[in-house]
């Protein structure tokens, strides 16, 4: 419902947008670029939606002499993808959201990752946030009680970051 008032306000301001602009004489070309970027804009924020299909997906890259891993962290997005890390010396499976709240991840969480090697290692989950999509990170350490994980914002995704 959200999103259906979200988008009907979209449209609204960029019809009305677009009737402003037309009230005779000619347009410049900043006007048209002003047009079409709102126009884009609205495109590329109903392309993610509560209803995609949003996994993660981790890539082994190799391992170093010592067999300690690299990997590649992917967000995937209705079938395109976005790099949302390389990771050195952390080993990931997916969490479980029976294992959220023992690992700080909120419920609200759409997907979550944990990496682990040698004792420590990075925390990944996916959530909206105010019709966006986001992705926070987490440093966990085995002398940390992992249900007080911190998480910080690491990065917002939009549909221009996917490929």
């Amino acid at each position: 419902m959200k999103n259906m008032n979200l988008s009907s306000l979209l449209f609204l301001s960029a019809l009305a947008l677009f009737i402003s602009s037309c009230g005779g004489g000619q347009r410049s070309s900043n006007q048209n670029e002003s047009a079409s970027t709102v126009e884009n804009t609205t495109k590329n924020d109903e392309e993610i939606s509560q209803q995609s299909k949003i996994s993660f997906k981790v890539v082994k890259k190799g391992e170093d002499a010592n067999g300690t891993p690299t990997n590649e962290v992917t967000l995937i997005v209705d079938g395109k993808s976005v790099l949302i890390a390389s990771e050195d010396h952390v080993d990931f499976y997916e969490l479980e959201k029976a294992s959220y709240a023992s690992e700080n991840v909120p419920a609200s969480a759409i997907t979550s990752q944990k990496g682990w090697w040698a004792g420590g290692g990075h925390n990944y989950y996916a959530a909206f946030e105010k019709n966006e999509l986001v992705v926070y990170k987490g440093e966990t350490d085995e002398g940390l009680d992992p249900s007080k994980t911190q998480y910080k914002l690491f990065k917002k995704i939009t549909s221009a970051d996917l490929k």
